[in-house]
């Protein structure tokens, strides 16, 4: 080997050559198949400074680019390690990449595996960081490869209890609760294993606990993990963990304990003031003053500027432990309002407020702060689908009690005479124009502050930013965050275009522009204007002057009233407040189209809630003035509703075997079922169709007076029955061709009237679900139907409107899709995944595709076999 003695006295040019002849020497020189100390020194330095270092190095570069870029949802229970998700890892894999590469060279030239045995001793290492990398990048089926194959290859080393404990670590990562305890097992049952290690490990069982919710456990080793911890920054962590595990428990006080002891090791910053808020949250009501006196403190403190929203909420949640709800709504106001950056923050605030209003039953305000709390909540939120359906029954109880309103403003308006008509109309008018006057001088105001602030902004600054008010607007985070809010609730919504700010903007149809083809340059654009609200003739277009009008006008507040009743009762289980509507409809309205349904409501309702004298009212109604309705059979037999259920199956399956017959032409057996069904049925709504089918098959196998004799009865029988009309326009084909000379039903076909419903897949279509009215099976369908469509179709604007067909059945229809295919591959993954219907017996549950056409056709006779039948033979159904 050449002598280094000399070196120092070569020129620098010539010591590097010198320097990398040696390295030229040793690669050359250094066999991996030779066992000698030379080749074991080469080996074990390149293997150690070449590949081990480096790769960690570019490792640890690659985790602090994903921890850096990691936003903490703190409102959610903490990871103990944080590894990024697949964008962040997809961005840093490079460096990943670097140390496999590197490592991996490492592996392919200086390990000298020799009959078996390893003697380099960096290389055992070396594959750890290569397994490291792997899991970095999400690889952990490699990873594991690697950690397996050290635990075989290096069975007396200290680095094999690393490789089981990344290994816990991946299988913790993949969720694999079966092999993270195996191994946990396993190292708990080895008397070998280093005392130095059982920190890391205690942390690893905790992780593997959390997992699994069994926070007991959990928190035992967890609380061990930070005994042995010697990082602070990784010990403030796991106890800002342990305290979120308290509180998951409902232990407080050891909570609020540990949230200090997270803040007393100052961790950075946003760590330090999240425990802050979280022991000020969990501190027991004696210490609230002081707590309350340090948060206003942290209100002034510059660098909590963007965490204000949270310090406000934090006051909001003490007002309410203090039970002053006015004060908490005040602060929760004042978090939505500060919030910068923090948009599920502002989510919560608006939430918690709204929840207030709910629970005093301020519906139309709580309506407005579920919207805002929906719009900024995250959609993987907590209760998220509950939050959006509370919402959106608050949208349509709003909707309906403003049709009340409406219609009744406009009715009135409509009974006065012109002269007092016209004069209120123009003072409407001219409050409007003040309106809008004043708002453009304070809006002008505004902007002539803004413009003296900024020059003034520097020297007036005294330190104090609590009171952005004194900067310019686009400067002042916290009034730009206010402005977009303000937008949004005051607005909605808008396109930019013009006009976009009149609200009350109506855009009408030229009837005389030019949209045809004739002249080339027509673009077949619509020619449009915007009425004007600032003229008499505005106002006047929507009075119900008309007798015509003047009905419509009341069947919208008979709609207003019954939709606002079903949601009260139904969505909100506010059953005071459906009372009030339902008794109110049939109090204005004695002979509107609900009034059994009405009564049978007020009769449940009231059962409910156990006030027996009004049930026994309206149970009285029923017995005395509608002893023939299903509702009365109901109220005298609680069994009647599945008696009924399962008689109509019955006459709808005899039906059925008596029309397949009819097809198959044996018209004698068709002839013996309408008359038995006449002798046991003779109630049933299907009578008219057997009797149909009789006259078909008398006319078919006896001749055509018998048809006509058959279809002559049937229009005697059955005058308001939809058949009637078909039994007629038989007779009536019949008659002509008598006329002709007609006298054999042989080239004659009686079947020809026009279907009942019709197929066509190029037109809107619903999806339809009709099931018993049991229990509570439509709040709990429409839930899961909820969650359904939000996990499957949350890019679709689906409805879930829901009627009853009768006292014993509901229907639920998701609209709408733009054709017959797509409803048909809702209802396909929907019947793929029943759990909507669990607790529902499915032989009564029926799921069909309808057009909209057909569903009107549908609703009016409620035939609900027939369509059945259609769906099963149209869209063809398997």
């Amino acid at each position: 080997m050449p002598s280094l003695r000399y070196s120092r006295d070569l020129k620098p040019r010539n010591r590097i050559v010198l320097v990398l002849a040696i390295i030229v020497f040793f690669a050359i020189s250094c066999s991996q198949k030779k066992n000698t100390y030379v080749n074991r020194t080469f080996h074990n330095v390149t293997s150690h400074y070449n590949g081990y270092y480096w790769a960690r190095e570019n490792i640890k570069e690659g985790v602090d680019k994903i921890r850096r870029s990691y936003n903490e949802d703190y409102s959610k229970l903490l990871p103990l390690f944080v590894y990024g998700d697949e964008k962040q890892v997809k961005s840093n894999s490079g460096n990943f990449d670097k140390a496999i590469e590197k490592i991996s060279r490492v592996i392919a030239y200086h390990s000298m595996l020799i009959k078996g045995k390893e003697y380099v001793k960096w290389i055992d290492e070396n594959y750890l960081v290569l397994g490291q990398a792997h899991f970095y990048k999400k690889d952990y089926y490699a990873a594991i490869e690697v950690f397996e194959y050290i635990v075989r290859q290096y069975p007396l080393t200290p680095t094999k209890y690393q490789a089981l404990m990344w290994l816990i670590k991946t299988y913790n990562a993949q969720n694999s609760v079966i092999n993270t305890q195996a191994t946990i097992d396993l190292l708990q049952n080895d008397k070998k294993f280093p005392e130095k290690f059982a920190g890391e490990f205690a942390i690893l069982q905790a992780e593997h606990y959390i997992m699994m919710e069994n926070y007991d456990k959990a928190i035992f080793q967890l609380t061990k993990g930070i005994g042995l911890t010697k990082k602070k920054k990784d010990k403030a962590r796991y106890y800002f963990i342990l305290a979120q595990l308290y509180e998951l428990k409902g232990d407080n006080k050891k909570a609020s304990i540990n949230y200090a002891n997270c803040y007393r090791l100052n961790p950075h910053y946003e760590l330090y003031f999240n425990a802050k808020i979280k022991r000020a949250l969990t501190t027991n009501t004696s210490a609230l003053k002081d707590i309350k006196k340090e948060l206003t403190k942290m209100l002034k403190d510059d660098k909590n500027i963007e965490y204000r929203d949270q310090i406000y909420f934090t006051l909001a949640e003490i007002a309410i432990k203090e039970k002053d709800t006015t004060v908490a709504l005040k602060y929760y106001q004042a978090s939505a309002q500060s919030s910068l950056k923090n948009v599920k923050q502002k989510g919560q605030s608006y939430l918690k407020a709204a929840d207030i209003f709910f629970e005093q039953t301020e519906y139309r305000i709580a309506q407005a702060y579920y919207d805002s709390a929906v719009t900024f909540l995250p959609k993987e939120y907590k209760d998220y689908n509950f939050i959006v359906n509370k919402k959106n029954s608050l949208t349509g109880l709003v909707k309906n009690l403003d049709i009340i309103i409406a219609e009744d403003s406009l009715q009135r308006i409509a009974k006065m005479d012109s002269v007092k008509r016209n004069k209120l109309i123009r003072k409407i008018i001219d409050q409007l124009i003040a309106d809008e006057k004043k708002k453009e001088e304070e809006k002008q105001n505004q902007q002539n502050n803004n413009q003296f602030n900024v020059g003034n902004n520097n020297n007036n600054n005294n330190g104090n930013n609590q009171n952005l008010g004194g900067t310019w607007y686009f400067y002042n985070p916290s009034q730009v965050s206010f402005g977009f809010s303000d937008f949004i609730k005051k607005w909605g919504p808008r396109e930019n275009e013009d006009n976009w700010r009149r609200g009350n903007r109506e855009v009408f149809i030229d009837p005389n522009a030019n949209n045809g083809n004739d002249n080339p340059k027509d673009t077949g654009k619509k020619t449009t204007t915007i009425a004007d609200n600032k003229k008499i003739e505005y106002y006047l277009k929507n009075l119900p002057l008309t007798e015509e009008q003047k009905q419509k006008s009341r069947d919208k507040i008979i709609e207003g009233y019954y939709n606002s009743g079903s949601i009260y009762k139904e969505q909100l289980k506010d059953y005071p407040k459906a009372i009030a509507q339902f008794e109110e409809l049939n109090k204005r309205f004695p002979e509107n189209k609900y009034l059994l349904q009405n009564y049978y409501q007020l009769y449940r309702i009231n059962l409910v809630i156990k006030d027996n004298k009004r049930a026994e009212y309206y149970k009285n109604i029923f017995l005395t003035k509608y002893p023939d309705t299903e509702y009365a059979k109901i109220i005298k037999n609680p069994a009647y509703s599945s008696e009924l259920m399962a008689s109509k199956n019955e006459v709808e399956n005899f039906y059925n075997v008596t029309y397949a017959s009819y097809v198959a032409g044996k018209y004698v057996d068709v002839l013996q079922n309408v008359k038995r069904a006449d002798s046991i049925y003779a109630k049933s709504e299907l009578m008219p169709k057997f009797a149909l089918l009789g006259a078909y098959a008398a006319g078919k196998s006896i001749g055509i007076s018998e048809y006509e004799s058959a279809l002559t009865k049937i229009v005697v029988t059955y005058p308001k029955d939809p058949v009637k009309q078909k039994a007629q326009e038989l007779l009536d084909q019949l008659k002509k061709y008598k006329s002709k000379g007609g006298d054999s039903l042989s080239t004659l076909k009686p079947d020809t009237v026009k279907p009942l419903f019709t197929y066509t897949n190029a037109t809107e279509h619903y999806c339809m679900i009709i099931f018993p009215n049991e229990k509570n099976n439509l709040t709990n369908v429409k839930i899961k139907l909820a969650d359904f469509n939000t996990q499957y179709f949350p890019l679709v604007n689906l409805s879930m409107p829901s009627v009853l067909l009768d006292a014993t059945t509901n229907v639920i229809t998701i609209r709408s899709f733009a054709d017959g295919k797509k409803a048909m591959d809702y209802y396909s993954l929907l019947n793929s995944d029943l759990k909507v219907f669990e607790g529902i017996e499915m032989s009564k549950v029926i799921v069909v595709v309808i057009s909209a056409d057909n569903y009107t056709t549908f609703y009016k006779g409620k035939k609900v076999t027939e369509y059945k039948k259609f769906f099963q033979e149209s869209y063809k159904y398997k």
